[in-house]
């Protein structure tokens, strides 16, 4: 009877054991999906930046001058 429920506990701690190691795969797991997606964010930031940049070099730029000399 000592034995059954010895053996019962120890399978107890390892069912917790297997548990707490899933819970931390997870979390590690869930940790590196946000730092991916903060990546992901501030690439799409700079890339933004940029068109902006380029947008307002190619389109408003030209026309601004154009406008201040012709006047």
């Amino acid at each position: 009877m000592i034995r059954a429920e010895l053996k019962a506990e120890e399978e107890r701690l390892e069912a917790e054991q297997k548990a707490e190691e899933e819970r931390l795969k997870e979390e590690e797991e869930r940790k590196a999906r946000k730092a991916a997606a903060e990546k992901r964010m501030a690439e799409a930031k700079a890339r933004a930046e940029v068109s902006k940049v380029y947008y307002e070099c190619v389109y408003v730029m030209p026309y601004t001058i154009k406008l201040t000399y012709v006047v």
